[in-house]
């Protein structure tokens, strides 16, 4: 039997063998092995823990690969079972660790889940993939949330026959884990296919059963829409509008869910997703009514978000909010929408360095050098349409224009110099093609009216 097929493509390491009971499942962990995982006898052989508890469970381990016999009571784990326990400890020691030193020690902890899995136990694989995610989370990184993703499909297999809520609610979780992993590595294949996965799970399809309840239906559509929102950000330009459909219509399924649930969490998030995906879309048509309602659903969900607590969701939906807001203005050639804009996104900067978000903070400064920006040309146009009026202050408000649009081109200028050593550092490729692309169009943005010289002579 087979667990569900993983977003990443077929080919690659070979699926892994987990006997359980009677039955052979078979799993792919092709980001887990791409990565590496250190053989067991070469752990075994390794360095000696120093913790006791971790030094047992090796024990364990190393004991049962060799053919010893050990004798730890009624009350000790399964070698497999000591497999997994010890991934866990390792992950849990490396948080502490630099990034640049974690490679070795996680091909080991690789090892130790293989071990565990090809003995027939999986009691842990929802934690371990816990701390990976908290791993690709840290780092920036869409790897270990690919090995996440893993982990929670291999669960499937150990799921009872006639439990479809253990089934479905793996898949769904996994797919949220491979939506992460293509945000990353702008897989937009990846993406796709962690779309479909949750789809799959909310319809309940498959050879087993599958069912979800309110709560994970609800999870599930936000996971595909997600997932095609990110998909869309990535795509061809071709392939964005579909892509924006899908996920607008996954975050409408999840509407009455969430609309039931409110005011929680989950129904300021389903909001705050749903008027992202009306922005995107808007984007892309310029069509005002989308703006309107993505800003209209910003407002709702924002003040269910604590301050405290919800730092990061907070500062994203004002980010998001005033994006949407400068779409607006520049529609509708408002400076006074465009400051809101300014506001918004400065209020979002503030967020993500409260919650110590670094790399969020540099892409909400990449945001507002891009409201910026826009400010800046609707300040040009006004600007040009004073060019040939004759009312008496005509050239006090021409000049005062063309100012605000030179001081918003620089301040612009100088958030995208605060943001791109930090994407650099992340490695946001991305991001960073994004931002230079942006400081190059503004570089090239000549003004397209001079301010009015006086004469020297009287």
């Amino acid at each position: 039997m087979a667990a569900p097929e993983a977003p990443p493509a077929a080919a690659g390491p070979d699926p892994i063998r987990i006997p359980i009971g009677d039955a052979v499942h078979v799993v792919r962990l092709d980001a887990l092995q791409r990565f590496g995982a250190t053989p067991l006898p070469e752990i075994c052989g390794g360095p000696p823990e120093t913790e006791t508890m971790q030094a047992f469970l090796l024990t364990l381990i190393c004991d049962a690969e060799q053919g010893k016999t050990s004798e730890n009571g009624s009350g000790a784990p399964r070698p497999g079972e000591a497999a997994l326990m010890l991934a866990a400890e390792r992950l849990d020691a490396l948080k502490d660790r630099p990034a640049a030193e974690r490679e070795t020690p996680l091909r080991a902890v690789n090892g130790l889940i293989l071990a565990g899995l090809r003995r027939g136990e999986g009691r842990l694989l929802e934690s371990l993939a816990s701390r990976f995610s908290d791993l690709g989370e840290e780092a920036r990184d869409g790897t270990p949330f690919a090995i996440a993703g893993e982990l929670l499909l291999a669960r499937t297999a150990f799921c009872d026959a006639a439990d479809g809520h253990c089934r479905a609610g793996a898949e769904t979780a996994s797919a949220d884990e491979f939506v992460q992993a293509g945000r990353w590595h702008n897989d937009v294949d990846q993406l796709r296919r962690a779309g479909e996965m949750a789809e799959r799970a909310e319809r309940g399809e498959g050879p087993e059963p599958r069912q979800l309840d309110e709560k994970g239906l609800i999870k599930a559509r936000n996971a595909a829409g997600a997932a095609y929102s990110y998909a869309a950000a990535f795509a061809e330009p071709a392939e964005r509008r579909p892509f924006i459909e899908r996920s607008v219509a996954a975050y409408e399924r999840a509407l009455p869910s969430a609309e039931a649930q409110a005011p929680s969490f989950a129904s300021a998030r389903l909001w705050h997703n749903l008027g992202a995906a009306y922005v995107d879309r808007a984007a892309l048509t310029w069509n005002v009514n989308d703006f309107e309602r993505g800003v209209a659903l910003y407002e709702r969900a924002i003040p269910l978000f604590d301050p405290r607590d919800d730092r990061q969701a907070l500062a994203r939906a004002r980010s998001n909010m005033g994006r949407a807001r400068s779409w607006i203005a520049t529609r509708t050639r408002d400076l006074a929408i465009h400051d809101r804009a300014v506001a918004d996104q400065r209020a979002a900067i503030k967020g993500y360095e409260a919650a110590s978000e670094t790399f969020d903070a540099a892409f909400a400064r990449y945001r507002l050098a891009q409201d910026l920006f826009d400010r800046a040309k609707t300040a040009d146009g006004l600007a040009r349409d004073l060019a040939a009026s004759r009312a008496g202050d005509a050239a006090l408000r021409r000049d005062v224009l063309i100012r605000i649009a030179a001081e918003s081109r620089e301040q612009a200028l100088a958030r995208i110099a605060q943001a791109v050593p930090v994407l650099e550092r992340a490695g946001a490729t991305q991001y960073l093609e994004w931002a230079r692309e942006l400081e190059a169009e503004i570089r090239a943005a000549e003004p397209k009216i001079e301010p009015k010289i006086e004469s020297k002579t009287r």
